[in-house]
């Protein structure tokens, strides 16, 4: 049985090669015959063709939708095209890849396949497309890559961007990339902020999208820290403790991130708290009130807040941790902390 194998797939391919060409199709046209309807940016995306693209898009904003159809189209309309879909685990690339196949089976399979699974799509133009896990070590070995697919790109690590990146050197390949922000880190924020004009930027907080109602996005505000609503919905690239941010996002910058659970670290202008996490902020801890950098889980209950210097051991000011500009009565936990300036 795994002898016949590699022969009904040369079957399979001789057969598609023999199928009559199918109708050559834009971007749009794809999305158009699926049935789509796009925001702006995503028929502005899908008509770009920058070499290098920034999606920096809210949740639930569209940004997958964009990635599958680029990738389809690439793979219908240029023989021999090789597209890899990356994020930082392999589930992640596997969900980008589904959508890019039930679009593929949508259409009718206007180019035949020759090797469909859950990672791989080879079709008998000679194009393929692949899902990959993020992990530097396993990646390589793929070149001549005409689209490069990063989704939650913010999150992807350094070390897997600089290992993917020469693919596409000798094909002069394009790579498009796709995140909500994740603090002022890393090379995707470094391209956002000082790529210069080699990158096309599309910058799309959620409340752009029409799909999410204002009401969604107010109970998320009130449910979420601060922090994290701005980079989740607002796509705000620079939320990190750091002076300066808005007085509703409680966090401070610290000297150096904790080794240990429980390690300490005083307040000091200019550094990065906990790495730059986003959702960490120099605060007091519940347990001995003693500062150090504090995730957002670790503020006091509600029932347990802090409302004069003696609560925080009159190392910190205060603070009433606001964790919402609307103030959501009865759910807003609180804590001791320094908030930004």
């Amino acid at each position: 049985m795994t002898q016949l194998a590699p022969l009904e797939r040369r079957i399979a391919a001789l057969a598609a090669r023999l199928a009559p060409p199918s109708e050559p199709m834009t971007r749009l046209e794809v999305a158009s015959r699926l049935g789509l309807t796009l925001d702006d940016w995503q028929r502005d995306a899908l008509h770009s063709e920058a070499r290098q693209l920034l999606l920096n898009v809210g949740r639930q904003g569209g940004k997958s939708t964009v990635a599958a159809l680029l990738g389809l189209h690439e793979a219908l309309s240029r023989p021999n095209a090789l597209v890899l879909a990356v994020s930082p685990g392999e589930r992640q690339s596997k969900l980008l890849f589904r959508k890019l196949m039930g679009f593929y089976r949508a259409l009718g399979k206007p180019v035949p396949s020759v090797v469909e699974n859950k990672l791989s799509l080879e079709l008998a133009n000679g194009s393929e497309v692949h899902a990959l896990p993020g992990q530097e070590d396993t990646i390589r070995g793929f070149s001549a890559v005409t689209l490069l697919l990063v989704d939650e790109a913010s999150r992807v690590a350094d070390d897997l961007i600089a290992a993917v990146r020469p693919m596409l050197a000798v094909t002069g390949g394009r790579l498009v990339t796709m995140s909500t922000p994740f603090g002022k880190r890393g090379w995707w924020w470094d391209a956002w902020e000082t790529g210069g004009s080699s990158w096309e930027r599309f910058e799309v907080p959620a409340i752009a999208c029409p799909l999410i109602s204002a009401a969604f996005l107010e109970e998320e505000r009130c449910a979420l820290p601060p922090m994290w609503f701005a980079s989740e919905y607002e796509i705000d690239p620079n939320v990190v403790c750091a002076g300066g941010l808005n007085p509703n996002r409680i966090c401070q910058d610290c000297t150096q991130a904790p080794t240990a659970a429980g390690a300490f670290c005083q307040a000091t202008p200019g550094t990065q708290c906990c790495g730059g996490d986003p959702a960490c902020f120099v605060g007091i801890r519940v347990e001995d009130n003693q500062p150090a950098c504090l995730s957002t889980g670790a503020c006091r209950p509600e029932n347990d807040p802090c409302t004069t210097n003696a609560d925080c051991g009159g190392a910190l000011v205060c603070a009433i941790g606001v964790l919402a500009p609307c103030g959501c009565q009865g759910t807003t936990p609180t804590f001791c902390g320094t908030p930004s300036v």
